[in-house]
């Protein structure tokens, strides 16, 4: 498999750093997912495909595997091919960035398939969910280092098309005990 930076001069880029919201940067991005979760389509059965718990009144049903919530903040870990990602509230991914796939299941819920690659200086993780429910984010560093644009895209059978959320971190003071893993 060809690498997409190989021939570059310092190869992929170093996402390590602690990073934060920034809401000013977008339109309300817990909005646009909860109107996302809102908006799925009942299949044939008439009921909303995937299932999901029931969730209280106002608040959308949750999918295994699926977003519920819009991260305020991101502690990332890379070091070429591991990169770990950690959200706000503790939800933790271990990848690869080589595109070796992972499974993760959990007693009641459905699998989930991910797998995560360079696609020249994006990080693109990909997961499939049951139902055909696909999530790609792809993670961007900007030039300067100190901003880390993520785009969700939420794609299903249920969906006329896909719903994408873009999101900007910005690199957070925390990051200075945060050293960037070599590669």
């Amino acid at each position: 498999m060809a690498l997409p930076w190989v021939g570059a001069a310092a190869g992929p880029p170093v996402l390590t750093g602690a990073w934060v919201l920034d809401e000013a940067a977008a339109e309300d991005p817990r909005e646009r997912l909860q109107d996302a979760l809102e908006s799925r389509s009942p299949g044939p059965s008439g009921r909303r495909p995937m299932g999901g718990a029931e969730a209280p009144a106002g608040q959308a049903r949750t999918v295994p595997g699926m977003p519920r919530t819009i991260s305020e903040g991101l502690t990332i870990i890379h070091r070429e091919p591991a990169i770990r990602i950690t959200t706000d509230g503790g939800r933790e991914e271990r990848l690869f960035t080589d595109y070796r796939g992972t499974s993760v299941s959990a007693k009641g819920a459905s699998q989930v398939v991910t797998t995560a690659g360079w696609e020249k200086a994006a990080l693109v993780v990909e997961s499939h969910l049951r139902g055909g429910m696909k999530v790609l984010r792809r993670y961007r560093l900007d030039p300067g280092g100190d901003e880390l644009e993520v785009s969700l895209e939420l794609a299903g059978p249920w969906w006329p098309e896909p719903v994408i959320i873009p999101l900007t971190y910005r690199r957070s003071a925390a990051a200075s005990g945060l050293e960037p893993q070599g590669h």
